[in-house]
Protein backbone atom coordinates (compact mmCIF):
# COMPACT_ATOMS: atom_id res chain seq x y z
CA UNK A 1 0.00 0.00 0.00
CA UNK A 2 1.99 2.74 -0.98
CA UNK A 3 -0.42 5.85 -1.04
CA UNK A 4 -2.02 6.89 2.15
CA UNK A 5 -5.80 6.35 2.19
CA UNK A 6 -7.72 9.68 2.21
CA UNK A 7 -11.52 8.73 1.47
CA UNK A 8 -13.41 5.74 1.95
CA UNK A 9 -16.62 4.23 0.80
CA UNK A 10 -19.16 3.13 3.64
CA UNK A 11 -20.00 -0.01 3.29
CA UNK A 12 -23.97 0.55 4.80
CA UNK A 13 -24.87 3.58 3.77
CA UNK A 14 -22.71 3.75 0.66
CA UNK A 15 -21.09 7.37 1.05
CA UNK A 16 -17.55 8.58 0.27
CA UNK A 17 -16.42 9.52 3.65
CA UNK A 18 -13.30 10.86 5.00
CA UNK A 19 -11.13 8.23 6.93
CA UNK A 20 -11.11 10.03 10.37
CA UNK A 21 -15.07 9.25 10.01
CA UNK A 22 -14.10 4.75 9.84
CA UNK A 23 -12.53 3.05 13.23
CA UNK A 24 -9.00 1.35 12.45
CA UNK A 25 -8.68 -1.92 12.19
CA UNK A 26 -5.23 -3.07 11.20
CA UNK A 27 -6.06 -6.67 9.42
CA UNK A 28 -7.90 -4.85 6.68
CA UNK A 29 -5.90 -3.43 3.65
CA UNK A 30 -7.22 -0.01 3.73
CA UNK A 31 -6.34 -0.07 8.04
CA UNK A 32 -9.77 0.88 8.65
CA UNK A 33 -13.34 -1.00 9.37
CA UNK A 34 -15.68 -1.33 6.20
CA UNK A 35 -18.57 0.91 7.52
CA UNK A 36 -18.53 4.22 9.14
CA UNK A 37 -18.82 5.09 12.52
CA UNK A 38 -22.07 6.57 12.41
CA UNK A 39 -23.24 3.33 10.31
CA UNK A 40 -21.74 1.07 12.79
CA UNK A 41 -22.89 2.34 16.21
CA UNK A 42 -26.47 2.39 14.12
CA UNK A 43 -26.89 -0.73 13.47
CA UNK A 44 -25.23 -2.74 16.21
CA UNK A 45 -26.34 -3.16 19.85
CA UNK A 46 -23.67 -2.65 22.29
CA UNK A 47 -25.77 -3.08 25.19
CA UNK A 48 -26.88 -7.07 24.04
CA UNK A 49 -23.35 -7.75 23.05
CA UNK A 50 -21.88 -6.10 25.90
CA UNK A 51 -23.96 -8.11 28.24
CA UNK A 52 -24.07 -11.11 26.46
CA UNK A 53 -20.00 -11.32 27.08
CA UNK A 54 -20.01 -10.61 30.60
CA UNK A 55 -22.66 -13.10 31.41
CA UNK A 56 -20.71 -15.73 29.38
CA UNK A 57 -17.32 -17.50 30.79
CA UNK A 58 -14.90 -15.66 29.55
CA UNK A 59 -16.33 -12.10 30.55
CA UNK A 60 -16.75 -13.32 33.78
CA UNK A 61 -12.94 -14.92 34.25
CA UNK A 62 -11.71 -11.52 32.46
CA UNK A 63 -13.81 -9.38 34.79
CA UNK A 64 -12.43 -11.66 38.03
CA UNK A 65 -9.08 -10.78 36.72
CA UNK A 66 -9.21 -6.85 36.35
CA UNK A 67 -10.98 -6.71 39.61
CA UNK A 68 -8.39 -9.04 41.53
CA UNK A 69 -5.43 -6.37 40.18
CA UNK A 70 -7.93 -3.45 41.28
CA UNK A 71 -8.24 -4.93 44.90
CA UNK A 72 -4.38 -4.73 45.11
CA UNK A 73 -3.94 -1.27 44.07
CA UNK A 74 -4.06 1.31 46.72
CA UNK A 75 -7.31 2.37 45.57
CA UNK A 76 -8.79 -0.71 45.31
CA UNK A 77 -8.00 -1.63 49.08
CA UNK A 78 -9.27 1.58 50.27
CA UNK A 79 -12.46 1.26 48.50
CA UNK A 80 -12.64 -2.28 50.00
CA UNK A 81 -12.20 -1.10 53.67
CA UNK A 82 -14.49 1.41 53.42
CA UNK A 83 -17.41 -0.97 51.89
CA UNK A 84 -16.26 -3.73 55.15
CA UNK A 85 -17.13 -0.78 57.26
CA UNK A 86 -20.17 -0.08 56.57
CA UNK A 87 -21.25 -3.52 55.93
CA UNK A 88 -19.85 -3.85 59.66
CA UNK A 89 -21.42 -0.44 61.14
CA UNK A 90 -25.02 -1.84 59.39
CA UNK A 91 -25.08 -5.74 60.42
CA UNK A 92 -23.46 -5.82 64.03
CA UNK A 93 -26.22 -7.82 65.57
CA UNK A 94 -25.66 -10.50 62.53
CA UNK A 95 -21.78 -10.50 62.94
CA UNK A 96 -22.44 -10.64 66.50
CA UNK A 97 -25.34 -13.93 66.02
CA UNK A 98 -22.67 -15.49 63.34
CA UNK A 99 -19.90 -15.34 66.06
CA UNK A 100 -21.84 -16.75 69.03
CA UNK A 101 -22.93 -19.40 66.32
CA UNK A 102 -19.55 -19.81 65.43
CA UNK A 103 -18.21 -20.21 68.91
CA UNK A 104 -20.93 -22.77 69.85
CA UNK A 105 -19.80 -25.14 67.25
CA UNK A 106 -16.51 -24.55 67.66
CA UNK A 107 -16.60 -25.58 71.00
CA UNK A 108 -19.10 -28.71 70.16
CA UNK A 109 -22.37 -27.00 72.05
CA UNK A 110 -23.83 -26.99 68.80
CA UNK A 111 -22.87 -29.82 65.44
CA UNK A 112 -21.50 -27.96 62.39
CA UNK A 113 -24.31 -27.30 60.00
CA UNK A 114 -22.46 -29.07 57.13
CA UNK A 115 -22.90 -32.18 59.00
CA UNK A 116 -27.10 -31.88 58.87
CA UNK A 117 -29.55 -31.88 56.26
CA UNK A 118 -31.28 -28.55 55.06
CA UNK A 119 -34.57 -27.67 56.72
CA UNK A 120 -36.20 -26.85 53.58
CA UNK A 121 -35.17 -29.88 50.79
CA UNK A 122 -33.29 -32.09 52.77
CA UNK A 123 -29.64 -31.34 51.32
CA UNK A 124 -26.67 -31.06 52.94
CA UNK A 125 -26.98 -27.92 55.11
CA UNK A 126 -24.04 -25.66 54.43
CA UNK A 127 -25.11 -22.67 57.15
CA UNK A 128 -27.45 -21.71 59.93
CA UNK A 129 -30.27 -19.71 59.32
CA UNK A 130 -31.33 -16.90 62.06
CA UNK A 131 -35.30 -17.72 61.37
CA UNK A 132 -36.47 -15.08 64.23
CA UNK A 133 -33.50 -12.58 63.24
CA UNK A 134 -30.38 -11.45 65.11
CA UNK A 135 -31.52 -9.97 68.43
CA UNK A 136 -29.76 -11.80 71.70
CA UNK A 137 -32.61 -13.08 72.60
CA UNK A 138 -32.91 -15.45 69.46
CA UNK A 139 -29.16 -15.88 68.91
CA UNK A 140 -29.91 -19.62 68.82
CA UNK A 141 -33.19 -19.76 67.08
CA UNK A 142 -31.32 -21.55 63.89
CA UNK A 143 -32.04 -24.06 61.72
CA UNK A 144 -29.40 -25.72 59.35
CA UNK A 145 -29.95 -24.61 55.74
CA UNK A 146 -28.00 -25.03 52.53
CA UNK A 147 -26.73 -22.28 50.36
CA UNK A 148 -29.44 -21.95 47.42
CA UNK A 149 -32.24 -22.51 49.94
CA UNK A 150 -30.47 -19.42 51.99
CA UNK A 151 -30.17 -16.97 49.34
CA UNK A 152 -33.54 -17.76 48.08
CA UNK A 153 -34.98 -17.19 51.37
CA UNK A 154 -32.85 -13.76 51.44
CA UNK A 155 -34.12 -12.70 47.87
CA UNK A 156 -30.56 -12.96 46.54
CA UNK A 157 -29.49 -13.95 43.01
CA UNK A 158 -29.68 -17.72 42.25
CA UNK A 159 -28.44 -19.39 38.88
CA UNK A 160 -31.35 -21.17 37.01
CA UNK A 161 -29.20 -23.83 37.17
CA UNK A 162 -28.88 -23.87 40.99
CA UNK A 163 -32.87 -23.62 41.11
CA UNK A 164 -33.24 -26.53 38.91
CA UNK A 165 -30.92 -28.44 40.90
CA UNK A 166 -32.72 -27.73 44.04
CA UNK A 167 -35.86 -28.21 42.45
CA UNK A 168 -34.95 -32.00 41.84
CA UNK A 169 -33.64 -32.82 44.46
CA UNK A 170 -36.74 -31.19 46.43
CA UNK A 171 -39.14 -33.31 44.10
CA UNK A 172 -36.71 -36.56 44.54
CA UNK A 173 -36.76 -36.49 48.40
CA UNK A 174 -40.76 -35.93 48.30
CA UNK A 175 -40.75 -39.37 46.09
CA UNK A 176 -38.63 -40.93 49.21
CA UNK A 177 -40.89 -39.69 51.96
CA UNK A 178 -44.10 -40.61 49.78
CA UNK A 179 -42.50 -44.10 49.06
CA UNK A 180 -41.31 -45.17 52.41
CA UNK A 181 -44.84 -44.00 53.73
CA UNK A 182 -46.72 -46.17 51.58
CA UNK A 183 -44.55 -48.90 52.44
Amino acid sequence: MADKVITKRCSQCKQIKSVSEFMKRSDRPSGYKSECKECYYKNYNHKAYSKKYRNSNKGRVTRNIYAEKFRKTEKGKKIRQRCQNKYRKNNQKKIKAEKIIFNAVRYNNIPPAHKLKCFRCGAKARDYHHYLGYDPEHWFDIKPICRICHRIIHNLPVSAQSVQKKELLISQASEKENYSQSK
